[in-house]
């Protein structure tokens, strides 16, 4: 209880107690008018009594309406936050998968070199045999037309002899 209260509740229960004596005492000397003057002091008294209760009650509903409010309020934040964090994960999800499947492209695209690199290195083999089969053929063939071309010679040689 404040300071202001308890002093409203002193004032409150001087003025009935004020209001009574009035009234005992204009009951006591018979008259009306101050026994009148008592029982309007005690119901004033009633009333600050009844208009600070009200009052209060009122400022206690106000407060808890404040509660209710900023309850509401903080439940929203929370659910604000609770969706920004999930959005959050969302995102760091979608970045793991993002490197996961860049990882992935990688691999392949190094195994697709691999493989590129082994073919290249496959067909410069079969080219360079086929380059030594050809020179090897090449001087087969130069050596069958030599020679050929040494017996075409005798053959011209012995036909001039005979001839």
């Amino acid at each position: 209880m404040s300071d202001a209260t308890f002093l409203q509740a002193g004032r409150e229960a001087v003025g009935r107690f004020a209001g009574r004596l009035k009234e005992l005492a204009g009951s006591a000397l018979r008259d009306d008018r101050l026994k009148a003057e008592g029982r309007l002091r005690r119901q004033q008294a009633d009333a600050e009594h009844e208009a600070r209760r009200l009052e209060a009650d009122a400022e206690q509903r106000q407060a808890e309406a404040e509660v209710r409010e900023r309850s509401a309020q903080l439940t929203a934040e929370r659910a604000e936050l609770q969706a920004e964090l999930e959005n959050e994960r969302d995102r760091e999800r979608v970045a793991a998968e993002e490197a996961r499947q860049e990882a992935a492209v990688e691999r392949q695209t190094a195994e697709q070199q691999a493989e590129l690199r082994r073919r290249e290195a496959e067909l410069r083999q079969a080219t360079a045999k086929a380059e030594r089969e050809a020179v090897v053929e090449h001087a087969r063939d130069e050596a069958k037309a030599a020679r050929e071309e040494a017996a075409a010679e005798a053959l011209k040689r012995d036909a001039r002899s005979l001839g």
